[in-house]
């Protein structure tokens, strides 16, 4: 593996020592990073919206990625800081529904509570069932989710998301619905030549996301999908981006594409330890409903994680299981 990686390096960075040595320091520049921005409640929050900053659904999403990047690399993950952040999800879960939201001042949806599920059962704590009932009760059609039940004057809300349909089969562990959500991915392939986002700037999430559930729950049919989303990577647009298609590269088993993201990360990575701010979170109109299901194309203003905290978490995940000797379930 050194090798392969040594040839997609300057020369200059090849001469800094080698692979595990660089990418231990990398890793462990980011978990200090993420360890050191926790806040007091547990949470890790990041992105302004107009509902506030995100705490629940970032505090998810680092929980995972810290808890996979522990199980590839040597990295220090103190069981405080983990503990904290169990609290505060268990904190922020909605007594009403079971599910968990955003942020706290707005309602529970389903990608949300599949990202708190995933990062809980990573943390080894009890998932009750009535939150796995609220993600099933998005399934609008059997594999296909939405990203909210109901969502009032905002329809395109309410219709499915390829990304938000893999994140729940994920977390329902669910085998036939991850071929449902494979079988949605083969659709939009056909259709629209691409898969695109409605959350995201760019088809990094999406391709991220289906890689990994392609790789958790395989199913029938797999081999198309992941020829396919090989064939989607056009570049990055940022750090955030670098991590996700590196992370889809990887459970392809597209090495070279792999190797070129961490090369990418590993010499943009800032003195503190973090990397980004990446701009790429999409704030999605309420009524580009039509535009999306004719041509899967959706608009809103982006946000960039300006407290760097979520493109932290994705690096350190990739660069850990990149290092780690094999490919593991974050079910195991």
């Amino acid at each position: 593996m050194a090798s392969t990686w040594m040839s997609y390096t300057d020369t200059a960075r090849c001469d800094e020592g080698p692979l595990d040595s660089r990418l231990n320091q990398a890793i462990a520049g980011g978990v200090d990073f993420l360890l050191r921005t926790q806040d007091t409640s547990g949470c890790w929050y990041d992105f302004d919206l107009d509902v506030g900053p995100s705490t629940s659904w970032t505090t998810a999403l680092v929980l995972l990625n810290l808890k996979r990047a522990a199980n590839f690399s040597h990295c220090h993950l103190s069981p405080s800081a983990v503990n904290r952040a169990c609290v505060f999800l268990a904190s922020t879960q909605r007594p009403e529904t079971f599910g968990w939201g955003y942020n706290e001042s707005v309602r529970a949806d389903c990608d949300s509570t599949s990202l708190a599920i995933l990062a809980l059962r990573a943390a080894h704590c009890e998932i009750d069932e009535r939150s796995l009932s609220f993600v099933l009760r998005h399934e609008s059609r059997f594999g296909h989710f939405r990203t909210f039940a109901a969502s009032g004057q905002r329809p395109s809300w309410s219709t499915p998301h390829l990304e938000v349909g893999a994140m729940a089969a994920l977390a329902l562990e669910d085998l036939s619905r991850a071929s449902a959500v494979a079988d949605e991915y083969r659709r939009d392939m056909t259709r629209f030549g691409r898969v695109s986002s409605f959350w995201w700037d760019t088809p990094a999430y999406p391709l991220y996301a289906v890689s990994w559930l392609l790789h958790e729950l395989p199913v029938t049919g797999s081999m198309l999908v992941r020829t396919s989303c090989s064939s989607q990577h056009s570049g990055f647009r940022h750090q955030l981006d670098a991590a996700l298609l590196g992370l889809a590269s990887l459970y392809l088993t597209q090495l070279d594409a792999a190797y070129s993201a961490a090369t990418y990360l590993v010499t943009r990575q800032r003195p503190d330890g973090s990397w980004g701010p990446s701009q790429c979170l999409r704030y999605s109109d309420g009524d580009c409903l039509n535009e999306w299901l004719t041509c899967r194309t959706a608009r809103g203003l982006l946000h960039a994680d300006d407290r760097r905290i979520l493109s932290t978490s994705f690096a350190v995940r990739f660069l850990a299981e990149l290092l780690g000797p094999s490919i593991g379930g974050s079910f195991a």
